[in-house]
């Protein structure tokens, strides 16, 4: 399950006919050749969620603070440049994964083939400290 939120989960969005999620971490690794070794110097983590879903132009407006994202509120985030706190859990208690952020959008992309849906990506790319835990 994901959750976005522009105000800090008063108001909880679960995102419309999600296809595929995940997480992707890296850091940078400075790497320098001495006499004894090749020393190597890691950075900050840096954590990106890559996210696809199929447009949905009738989402679940906003009741007793839950409601639905579906492009249009996607994409009216990213030309704000809003940051969203994001929550991730598998199952629906987090007890196999549970992960807790804040985010802003870095990209979106959509297409549409002719007779087909029109599907849309973006990238959250996490900001500070990700809590792991439930």
């Amino acid at each position: 399950m994901l959750e976005l939120s522009d105000d800090n989960f008063t108001t909880t969005y679960t995102l419309v006919c999600l296809t595929k999620q995940g997480m992707r971490r890296s850091r940078s690794v400075t790497k320098q050749d001495t006499q004894c070794e090749i020393a190597k110097a890691y950075g900050a983590a840096d954590r990106m969620m890559p996210i696809e879903a199929v447009n949905n132009l009738t989402p679940d407006a906003v009741s007793s603070g839950v409601g639905e994202a579906s492009y249009k509120k996607i994409a009216s985030w990213f030309e704000a440049n809003t940051t969203i706190k994001m929550k991730r859990r598998t199952p629906s208690d987090g007890s196999q994964l549970f992960q807790l952020g804040e985010c802003k959008i870095n990209n979106l992309e959509d297409s549409e083939s002719v007779g087909d849906n029109m599907t849309f990506s973006f990238e959250l790319e996490l900001q500070g400290d990700l809590d792991e835990t439930p």
